[in-house]
């Protein structure tokens, strides 16, 4: 039988509508410059040659409208320039069950465009719906994602909407992205039934500016790998049941503002390497009654604007001293202004303010405290 020579330089190889029978010869995965293969809108039968997964060059792949069968090759996940893969209409093919929930094949599915249109009705191989991964979803962070999702068991959270679909990260439950490239900004998971523990690959989700897992069943360390997330402004793992030592690697965390670890059952000193932190503001620790600060940090620990005390109204250094008691480090407003006492009796009595509906003081300032009368009533003599 003739076999004709199959040139090397093809690129575009179109025969839709030609009346081709018989299976796809698996020589055609030969054809290592092919960009654009139709095959589309004949008689072909059998399976799609797996050799086809060779075609790295591939942009273009329209099988649809013929009689094939069989499960999509694996080797097709390594056709990463794939753009568009067209299957309907082939009532035989499915997607085998492996590759179904395997991650990295529904990541390489999220990049094909219009999945829903040229490939309608293929299913996996048990007959369910095949779950892409969101389109242009950055694989690092989808993995990170699905590993949350299953360490903290995903299945029986109170909310887990759309979490490990196809939908977009912003329409998962608690997610808020930033940028055309859907980058994790915000993941907002607080009393939503996660148990277990937080997994080391949260700290891929390297855009994260809020994490809040709080009011949960967290067990376990808090993995240091969270210190990666360097754009962290506000991190809260309160009221969970989280052990160990707190890591020395938040200290990376540069434009922390507030840290909430409290009611947990964490244990050690306070990492030295946290008054390396620029901008925080807040500490939270009470409830762990094991925590003790060490004294070389003690000046910093005073200069937050707002701190919380161990359980029994004290923090303790290292060596077993209270350090200080209070619960705030404001320091006190500084007294009224005369001058600003006597512009505002003065703006009562020009503008009829015995006759006010309220006057009940608007102005924020200190000492004079919301629900005081207005105009103030000057200092005790």
């Amino acid at each position: 039988m003739y076999t004709p020579t199959l040139p090397t330089l093809v690129s575009n190889l179109t025969l839709q509508n030609n009346r081709l029978s018989g299976s796809i010869p698996a020589e055609l995965g030969n054809l290592a410059n092919l960009t654009d293969l139709a095959l589309n809108d004949n008689q072909l039968s059998g399976s799609i040659p797996t050799q086809l997964g060779n075609l790295s060059a591939l942009v273009k792949l329209y099988l649809n409208d013929n009689s094939l069968t069989g499960p999509l090759p694996s080797e097709f996940a390594n056709l990463r320039n794939l753009r568009r893969l067209a299957l309907k209409n082939n009532k035989g093919v499915c997607i085998p069950d492996a590759q179904a929930v395997d991650i990295d094949f529904r990541i390489w599915a999220s990049w094909l465009e219009n999945w829903h249109t040229l490939s309608e009705g293929v299913l996996t191989c048990d007959g369910n719906v095949f779950e892409r991964a969101p389109q242009n979803v950055d694989a690092v962070e989808f993995k990170a994602l699905v590993a949350l999702y299953e360490a903290t068991d995903g299945p029986n959270w109170t909310n887990n909407t759309n979490w490990l679909s196809g939908r977009d990260l912003d329409d998962w439950y608690g997610i808020e992205t930033r940028g055309a490239n859907q980058r994790i900004a915000k993941l907002t998971l607080h009393g939503n039934g996660l148990n277990g523990q937080i997994p080391a690959a949260i700290g891929d989700l390297r855009y994260l500016t809020y994490l809040q897992m709080e009011r949960n069943s967290l067990t376990g360390g808090i993995p240091s790998e969270i210190g990666n997330l360097s754009r962290m402004i506000h991190l809260d793992l309160s009221h969970n049941a989280l052990t160990g030592s707190i890591p020395a690697a938040l200290g990376s965390m540069s434009e922390l503002l507030a840290l909430d670890l409290s009611e947990n059952q964490l244990s050690g000193s306070v990492p030295e390497e946290l008054a390396d932190l620029p901008k925080l503001r807040e500490l939270v620790l009470f409830n762990n009654p094991d925590i003790c600060v060490p004294t070389d940090i003690l000046p910093w620990m005073k200069s937050l604007r707002y701190f919380h005390k161990n359980r029994d109204g004290v923090l303790l250094d290292c060596d077993g001293n209270p350090v200080f008691s209070p619960v705030q480090t404001v320091p006190p407003p500084p007294a009224d202004d005369p001058d600003e006492r006597a512009a505002l009796v003065a703006l009562y009595n020009a503008i009829g303010g015995a006759n006010w509906t309220n006057t009940q003081t608007g102005c924020p300032t200190r000492p004079s405290a919301p629900g005081t009368a207005f105009p103030p009533t000057p200092p005790a003599a």
